[in-house]
């Protein structure tokens, strides 16, 4: 493996975002309903976040067929390595490819025996990225990927954001700020900007699963 394998997962980020990954945020329409409600309306232009016991919890499965668990383990340690480095940093700011990992980002468990990678995600959501703008937040999540024969599960948890509003610097859960009843009720804090940060943070893990798949078809043949 070489820097090679990196640069090419990253150049086929934009390309791989697929229906599999998209249906992951979708919500299914109830049968027989013709007709939507205003909150309805405005949660699904902003994708859907799922929840189970009233925690946000994102989960993805890649089919690997023909690919055993020490192969998907290798391939899936080495990128984790690389993804959750401290301070990784991408491009400059401003730039449309800007991408910073914070201090925290790191692998925080491998176990090749069980087939499990725990990473902690640590790093600059951004909402504006302009010459003079930038209005962003530091956004932690967990991410557990477990690999099988033939397959790889992924499974984001713990969601939550930093982020300065008129001076006041505060920690938000994504159950408070980006879930489905904070936008349809309204009672996120700084709800005007929470819809925004709802629609980068699909568009991260939308990318992050993305990078999954194509790091998960990378085996040689």
């Amino acid at each position: 493996m070489n820097k090679l394998f990196i640069t090419l997962c990253a150049a086929l980020l934009p390309l791989c975002a697929n229906a599999q990954v998209d249906e992951l945020f979708q919500e299914a329409k109830p049968k027989g309903k013709e007709t939507v409600t205003i909150e309805e309306m405005k949660r699904n232009l902003y994708g859907n976040i799922p929840t189970e016991n009233g925690k946000i919890v994102l989960r993805y499965t890649c089919e690997t067929p023909n690919m055993t668990k020490d192969e998907a383990y290798a391939l899936l340690g080495y990128w984790a390595e690389k993804r959750f480095q401290a301070d990784l940093k991408r491009a400059e700011w401003g730039e449309k490819n800007f991408f910073h990992n914070l201090p925290y980002a790191a692998v925080k468990m491998a176990s090749k025996k069980d087939g499990a990678i725990k990473c902690q995600g640590a790093e600059e959501l951004i909402v504006t990225n302009k010459t003079f703008v930038k209005n962003w937040s530091e956004f932690y999540y967990t991410l557990n990927i477990s690999v099988t024969d033939n397959r790889i599960d992924a499974v984001v948890t713990n969601l939550y954001y930093i982020t300065d509003a008129e001076g006041d610097r505060a920690k938000l859960t994504g159950e408070e700020f980006i879930s489905n009843e904070a936008i349809q009720n309204g009672k996120g804090r700084f709800v005007r900007n929470a819809t925004k940060y709802r629609k980068e943070t699909i568009d991260l893990f939308k990318s992050l699963f993305s990078e999954i798949k194509v790091v998960a078809s990378s085996k040689k043949k």
